[in-house]
């Protein structure tokens, strides 16, 4: 009697992207997947050799964390976006086996995988855990660079490759952080930029993250231009990380109506039938530009339109949920001027019911003073 069984890709994977179980039995052969103790999966299969797919197994026990902005550590912990969990298996012959992985937020594309696999890597010894190279979760850039507007700035998961990594603001002002090698945390940008400012006195548009294998990667705040309207798009990107990219054109409204439900009611003071309507049913789109965006923005304009999940901000005093498409994605290859794309959002929810946007300004008793006021102020 035997039972060898093994996961692929080893270690750790992303279960946006194929995660396969292998098994050999000499009998029949039934497998548990468990995750904090919990069983998610129960699967049997006949004696042989047999793989099944478990990605979709795994993304159900993983969920992305969006933080506030407001949080005043400089690591974060993302607990959703990377999960253990461990296989049982056992065999009619009384033969057992237990596998051990890491399942993780997210995906890369079939073309990158590919590329991957050909040269004997993977997304984790290339980049994911590089303790010598961009291991940040972010789509924004595929270099060691990563350029940021200030408008743009959210925290950005890693899985750390390193047990101590250092953020270096200026020559000689720096910051260590401690982590544990194989763990998800999220780098707070708006916190790390205070830090400096209030211990030492400066205000870093400039970070450079350094382990023990060198310089991984910088991070190079820009400021963004004036603009008289201005909206962001916070959404999933494909590492399982929320992040942000603002639009600056004006924007126009349309709405798009259902086709109308008319049927007759009976009114007994006519002794006959007249004509009522269900409320119409209508779907708000915004139609925005861009506004000018270089190669790597528009390849990270890519990576938003094809989100899950896209929150509209800015255009209302709440958050939004859209669907986000553009008119056209034609750019040069080898780009020589920056180019600006016309995006439709369409509104997640429909409407029938009208009412003011309940923005909260006006709602309360007016106030001369604040509740603050006092004698002494007087």
């Amino acid at each position: 009697m035997s039972l060898t069984a093994s996961i692929s890709p080893r270690t750790m994977a992303l279960c946006g992207n194929p995660v396969r179980l292998d098994i050999t039995s000499t009998t029949p052969v039934s497998y548990l997947i468990k995750s904090g103790g919990n069983t998610i999966f129960e699967g049997s299969g006949e004696a042989g050799t047999f793989f099944v797919f478990i990605d979709e197994i795994l993304a159900s026990i993983l969920s992305p964390t969006r933080f506030s902005g407001l949080e005043p550590d400089l690591l974060l912990s993302p607990a959703g976006n990377l999960k253990a969990y461990t296989i049982e298996l056992s065999n009619t012959g009384g033969d057992t086996q237990n596998l051990s992985h890491i399942a993780v937020l997210g995906g890369i594309s079939k073309r990158a995988m590919r590329h991957l696999k050909s040269g004997g890597s993977n997304i984790f010894t290339f980049k994911l855990m590089n303790a010598s190279g961009n291991f940040l979760m972010t789509t924004r850039s595929a270099t060691r660079i990563i350029k940021i507007r200030e408008t743009e700035l959210r925290s950005i998961p890693f899985v750390a490759p390193a047990d101590q990594i250092t953020i270096q603001a200026a020559s000689g002002i720096t910051k260590t952080l401690t982590t544990t090698i194989g763990t998800c945390y999220a780098l707070n940008i708006e916190a790390l930029r205070k830090s400096f400012f209030t211990d030492n006195n400066i205000l870093s548009n400039q970070f450079d993250i350094v382990t023990a294998a060198g310089n991984a990667v910088s991070i190079y705040i820009v400021p963004s231009e004036t603009e008289k309207e201005r909206y962001y798009l916070e959404f999933l990107n494909s590492y399982g990380a929320y992040e942000r990219i603002e639009v600056t054109g004006k924007p126009s409204l349309d709405q798009e109506t259902a086709n109308e439900n008319a049927f007759g009611v009976y009114d007994s003071d006519i002794n006959d039938y007249v004509e009522t309507r269900e409320r119409v049913v209508s779907t708000d789109t915004l139609t925005v530009e861009t506004g000018f965006k270089g190669e790597d923005e528009l390849m990270f304009l890519l990576d938003m339109l094809s989100s899950d999940d896209i929150q509209l901000i800015g255009y209302e005093d709440r958050e939004i949920k859209v669907n986000a498409s553009a008119e056209s994605l034609a750019f040069a290859k080898n780009m020589t001027e920056p180019q600006t794309v016309t995006l439709k959002l369409k509104f997640a929810d429909s409407e029938k019911h009208f009412t003011q946007a309940l923005l909260g300004s006006d709602f309360d008793d007016p106030r001369i003073h604040s509740t603050e006021f006092s004698m002494e102020f007087n």
